[in-house]
């Protein structure tokens, strides 16, 4: 038999094998990935991105390192390890920055952790983050910061949103206006208190008032 037969032979066994494989997987694109061994785009972390080991090295803190990137990603866990908190200063004054997405492995947004981002536009912290602590000047100046979405439970210090004056929405993952009232805010927070409040309804809302919901991972006001 011809070296060329041969071939056409094993090309043939080769598309029925991955016709066998993609039948099995029934089209699903997360399961190619987990195959391919490949994580979806948006759990892909930002490269330069700089990791330090915390809390007797159980966990990892996350600065800018060496990162120029626009929109930035910071993943879940980094060398087997969670990422829990975001640096002390760790995107000062990062004027390229113009989106963050934080993991709800994260608990601790440090002081002054984006302080001076002017760049920055919008912030997605996840409704599944159970509790965070924002603290005091992380996000002091980002003068062209627009929306931010704030989980249910979180702790907000002094001065966080301090010269914030573009801030005109805030996606709360609580599920009313009163229960954003009972929250607890420290001083200088008057931007953050005086945006527009969403509050969070997975289904359409059948009551009056300001709603939003998850659309492709980020955050999508109901009309």
């Amino acid at each position: 038999m011809k070296k060329s037969t041969y071939i056409i032979y094993f090309l043939v066994f080769i598309f029925s094998l991955l016709l066998c494989i993609s039948c099995s997987l029934g089209g699903n694109i997360d399961a190619w990935r987990e195959l391919a061994g490949k994580k979806p785009a948006s759990e892909e972390q930002t490269p330069g991105l700089a990791f330090t080991l915390i809390n007797s090295g159980t966990e990892y803190s996350v600065s800018r390192g060496t990162e120029t990137a626009a929109d930035v990603v910071i993943p879940s866990e980094y060398n087997g390890l969670p990422v829990t908190e975001i640096a002390y200063a760790g995107f000062y004054n990062n004027t390229g920055l113009k989106s963050i997405t934080i993991p709800d492995s994260v608990i601790e947004i440090g002081s002054s952790a984006f302080a001076g981002c002017s760049g920055l536009t919008s912030i997605i912290i996840p409704n599944s983050v159970t509790w965070i602590r924002i603290g005091d000047s992380a996000f002091t100046s980002c003068s062209n910061l627009t929306s931010i979405t704030i989980p249910e439970n979180a702790s907000i210090g002094v001065g966080t949103f301090f010269n914030c004056n573009s801030l005109t929405k805030v996606f709360y993952g609580g599920a009313d206006i009163p229960e954003w009232n009972s929250d607890y805010f420290y001083s200088a927070n008057d931007p953050l208190i005086s945006a527009t409040i969403y509050c969070h309804s997975a289904a359409e809302p059948t009551t009056a008032g300001n709603y939003w919901r998850w659309v492709g991972g980020v955050p999508a006001v109901w009309n």
